[in-house]
């Protein structure tokens, strides 16, 4: 036979051979384990012959980008040492072995009771003082409060009230007080207001109102506030050299000096699905108000005043670890035919303050402002719901203006800073320091009130509603 003939039955084979059924090929036995090697069988690969790194080791290429993060976390990292081994000594030593008490302080007759208060701003200076209360003022569910408090800058403070709850929905606060700042800041107004001619005056300020709520789920609530207050501003007996009058003559801002009086009524809306505000780990805190200020001085003074403020928590990558964003603003919208006096202006105080100037240092007819914390838990006395210290480091951005026209990134101020809150039990805030830097020095600020989550406190509690829109 000749070649080709070969060549052709070759073919036919192969193509035979091709429309034979193949058998299916046997899946491989994952518990196989004859798999050969030179050291002998080697098993095959399963969840009890694998190992797993929940912790893989860092590669090199990971310690180079993370080189700037562990060079500026330094001082960080050793303060969080120093701070840490000072309250675990402390704890050690049981001083924070307190007995549990339902409601602390030190007993009075009729069930009140006493507990010290004080603090520091650079408005104030020092405070020293006492609040008095009643967790349950003539029947459970009710409260009675009283706060007196003076201060190194000659600053007199005295507020409180009564809260009353009336069903499982509604609650009444009433309350009332008034407040005397010697040393109250002006530098000028708006955006451009500089800081060599920082001056002094006297603020005095009455109020009486009430606070009707409404609870509308478990997490949203409404309000309704109506309050009479009284303004006065006038030169002050101190740091005379540099009065309102002589470094701003020619310049004096409208309604100074002068006094005010009216009523306002004020609507809110609260939105808080943080739980807690010492340590929230998620949620969303909001308010928006509206109110109306209406003179009865015979001034014709009326206006318009609108304000928001949304506030975010964000969990990061450690336990209670949190960044914690804000975002607030307030306009008034004069109505009237009077200019809005200097006592009715929107400043730069808390809880809208930019943590790194001095309070009161901007004045306009509105604000805007951005606030970022990252915090971090540096101890905890028992429990991570328990006692315990956390720290954060925090920035502010922000301007005043008279019209939306001035409104621009370039007018925005810009401070930042760091600080320590002292949580109490169940996660809940109880006091905090912190100190803010900015273009023009440093600001110190100790106290129990923090920019966050400031909602909670009422008409009962005294605070200057006119500082508080």
């Amino acid at each position: 036979m000749r070649w080709w003939g070969w060549l052709w039955l070759l073919l036919a084979g192969v193509a035979t051979a091709a429309d034979q059924p193949v058998p299916p090929t046997a899946a491989p036995d994952s518990l196989r384990t004859s798999r050969t090697s030179y050291w002998g069988p080697i098993p095959a690969r399963t969840d009890s012959t694998t190992a797993r790194l929940d912790n893989p080791p860092t590669r090199t290429w990971e310690h180079v980008v993370n080189a700037p993060y562990d060079l500026v976390g330094i001082p960080f990292r050793l303060g969080n040492v120093v701070i840490r081994e000072t309250v675990e000594k402390m704890d050690s030593w049981g001083l924070f072995d307190l007995p549990p008490v339902p409601e602390p302080g030190l007993p009075l007759p009729g069930g009140f009771l006493l507990l010290p208060d004080g603090g520091y701003s650079s408005l104030m200076g020092w405070e020293v003082g006492a609040n008095i209360r009643h967790p349950a003022f003539l029947a459970e569910g009710n409260k009675a409060y009283l706060n007196l408090a003076t201060s190194t800058r000659h600053a007199d403070k005295i507020g409180g009230g009564f809260h009353f709850k009336l069903d499982q929905d509604w609650a009444l606060e009433l309350g009332g007080g008034g407040a005397d700042i010697p040393l109250a800041r002006y530098f000028g107004r708006g955006y451009d207001s500089r800081e060599h001619e920082e001056s002094y005056y006297n603020r005095i300020a009455r109020w009486a109102g009430l606070d009707l709520t409404r609870q509308l789920g478990s997490v949203t609530h409404t309000r309704l506030r109506v309050f009479y207050s009284h303004l006065d501003v006038r030169d002050s007996g101190y740091n005379t050299e540099a009065a309102l009058r002589l470094v701003h003559t020619g310049d004096l801002p409208a309604g100074f000096p002068g006094k005010s009086s009216g009523v306002t009524t004020q609507v809110d809306w609260f939105l808080d699905s943080s739980r807690v505000d010492g340590r929230p780990t998620h949620g969303t805190f909001k308010r928006l108000a509206v109110a109306y200020f209406q003179a009865t001085d015979g001034s014709e003074l009326d206006f318009l005043q609108y304000t928001f403020d949304v506030q975010r928590f964000l969990p990061l990558w450690h336990t209670k670890r949190v960044l914690a964003l804000r975002a607030y603003g307030s306009r008034i919208l004069p109505a009237g035919g009077a200019p809005v006096p200097l006592s009715r202006l929107v400043s730069t105080y808390r809880p809208y303050s930019l943590r790194g100037v001095e309070s009161h240092r901007y004045y306009g007819l509105g604000n805007l402002g951005l606030s970022a914390e990252y915090r971090w838990p540096i101890w905890v006395a028992k429990g991570r719901s328990q006692t315990g210290l956390d720290a954060y480091l925090f920035t502010d951005t922000g301007q005043v203006y008279d019209h939306g026209g001035e409104i621009s990134l370039e007018h925005f101020v810009w401070t930042h800073g760091f600080g320590l809150r002292l949580m109490g039990s169940e996660d809940n805030f109880a006091a905090n320091v912190e100190l803010g830097f900015g273009d023009e020095g440093s600001q110190l600020q100790l106290g129990f009130s923090q920019a966050f989550q400031f909602s909670g406190k009422g008409m009962m509690y005294g605070k200057d509603p006119t500082h508080r829109p």
